[in-house]
């Protein structure tokens, strides 16, 4: 079955799924596309890769838009790709197809809404970040990232430029069709990798993924590379460590000791009585 006339939008987690090292990262749109037409998605493509992009190098970020692929820095990682994937499928109505490439327990907690998306037409291709023997996500299995990197593309520059061409020639889902590097936490975009690596590198945007850190998180959690996890901060070095274990030993004593004279207190006032 071919979707030829179905627009087709893919949506990368860069974070569960990145860019082997030693891998050409200009080869990630090309072989991108090439599983989407092998399983029938034949249309024009957009890809959007969401993450956090801060220590990504910048012949990473440039191979990657010379390929035609936009870059969306985001502060939520698979929650935000979730977020502007809804947004997308209310600006763009089914039929459409939608390739998804994320962590396996991402797409599990996508799955009711997908299904339900899926109910008024559309096509979903997930990849998952690693290749998984059972699963409960609804959809065919064996289909993951490594994979899809593995195809085979003609790697000439012709094929390459003829791969540009067609790039040109499809759809553009943002604003200014010039950009292709954007930050959603301080709705910055840029043309240029060196404009998006400052932007990351500034105090602005510093401050912003401070503030957004901060924001509805509890106590001893913290976003790591676009996750929220459980932190438990370790003493830096001997000395640390045992003023952690003097401290403590204070706490307990003054514990002791108010126990002890609420004890006190309470049989004085019993004798009393």
């Amino acid at each position: 079955m071919y979707y030829t006339n179905e627009i087709t939008s893919v949506w990368w987690d860069v974070n569960s799924s990145p860019v082997p090292d030693g891998y050409d990262a200009g080869l990630v749109g090309p072989c991108i596309k090439k599983m989407l037409v092998d399983l029938g998605h034949i249309g024009p493509v957009t890809i959007t890769a969401t993450g956090d992009f801060r220590g990504t190098p910048e012949h990473v970020l440039r191979a990657l838009s010379s390929s035609g692929i936009i870059i969306k820095n985001v502060g939520n990682g698979p929650k935000d790709l979730f977020h502007y994937f809804l947004s997308w499928t209310r600006d763009n109505p089914a039929p459409a197809t939608v390739m998804i490439i994320a962590h396996y327990q991402d797409l599990a907690y996508m799955d009711r809404s997908l299904q339900s998306l899926n109910k008024e037409g559309y096509t979903f291709v997930k990849v998952y970040a690693h290749p998984i023997a059972t699963c409960t996500v609804s959809g065919p299995l064996g289909l993951y990232w490594g994979k899809v990197l593995s195809g085979s593309v003609d790697n000439k520059p012709e094929t390459r430029r003829q791969f540009l061409l067609d790039k040109c020639s499809e759809t553009s889902e943002t604003k200014d069709e010039s950009a292709c590097f954007f930050c959603l936490l301080c709705y910055f975009s840029g043309k240029s990798v060196e404009s998006f690596t400052a932007h990351l590198s500034s105090e602005e945007h510093a401050q912003e993924e401070l503030d957004n850190v901060s924001v509805g998180l509890p106590k001893g959690m913290k976003i790591i590379r676009g996750r929220a996890v459980w932190v438990k901060e370790q003493p830096k070095t001997l000395a640390d460590s045992q003023k952690a274990k003097n401290r403590l030993k204070k706490l307990k004593r003054k514990r002791k000791l108010k126990m002890t004279s609420t004890k006190k207190k309470f049989k004085f006032f019993s004798f009393i009585w």
